[in-house]
């Protein structure tokens, strides 16, 4: 269920204000409650094309079965409740660099998570197009005596050679699996219906990074007939 009011105000750095109430419930196949979200956004676009959000969730979790949140944590199953507040900047679309940053501070699982999120994407040119994204969470769990700090951090580059030609590159590092994962795609599209592609792709302990875990290298090829 979503209600939405967008009034345009009388004020010249002021193009739009939205306000958005929503709720939802998840059951399971014998209709117990799963998860059940509340959620009030309010969001103010600017005559800039810039746009400001503040967001209030309020969350509940129903666990049957514990799960690992990180190899050296388990999460008990039962019931949860998460309250959950969001402050976001996302900067106009059209721009030749977009940025998006976003503070969130709330419960999580029994304990307590500030997240901070910065997306970023920068137009080089026609043809070069480069992604910097990185999230960091400071969790605290008292239940579970544990505290720790994580870091996701990820770069794409696109390059279009031509329209029927596109080579793209992307890095990742999480910090909890302590993995850098790289991925490196060549596609071209000889006609419309057909692709062909060239995938390599690599998998490393941060700790050893000369040492890799996985790699693979993949060759595609979908040609279109038409009878």
């Amino acid at each position: 269920v979503e209600a939405r009011v967008s009034p345009r105000p009388n004020l010249s750095w002021v193009r739009q204000l939205e306000l958005k109430a929503s709720l939802s419930n998840i059951t399971d196949g014998e209709n117990v409650l799963e998860t059940r979200s509340k959620k009030v956004d309010f969001a103010t676009t600017l005559e800039s094309g810039d746009q400001l959000n503040v967001s209030h969730e309020s969350r509940f979790e129903f666990l049957s079965n514990p799960f690992a949140l990180r190899p050296d944590l388990t999460i008990s199953g039962g019931n949860y409740n998460f309250r959950t507040l969001e402050l976001g900047l996302k900067t106009y679309r059209r721009r030749q660099m977009i940025l998006n940053l976003s503070f969130l501070t709330g419960s999580f699982w029994a304990g307590h998570r500030d997240n901070l999120s910065m997306r970023s994407n920068y137009r080089i040119n026609r043809h070069v197009n480069l992604d910097l994204n990185y999230e960091i969470n400071w969790v605290d769990l008292p239940q579970y005596q544990s505290k720790f700090t994580t870091h996701l951090a990820s770069t794409r580059l696109r390059v279009a050679f031509r329209t029927d030609m596109i080579l793209m590159g992307l890095l990742q590092y999480n910090s909890i699996t302590n993995e850098l994962a790289s991925n490196i795609r060549f596609n071209w599209i000889p006609k419309p219906g057909s692709d062909f592609f060239v995938v390599y792709n690599e998998l490393d302990d941060w700790r050893y990074p000369f040492q890799p875990k996985v790699r693979s290298l993949s060759i595609k090829f979908n040609y279109l007939l038409a009878l």
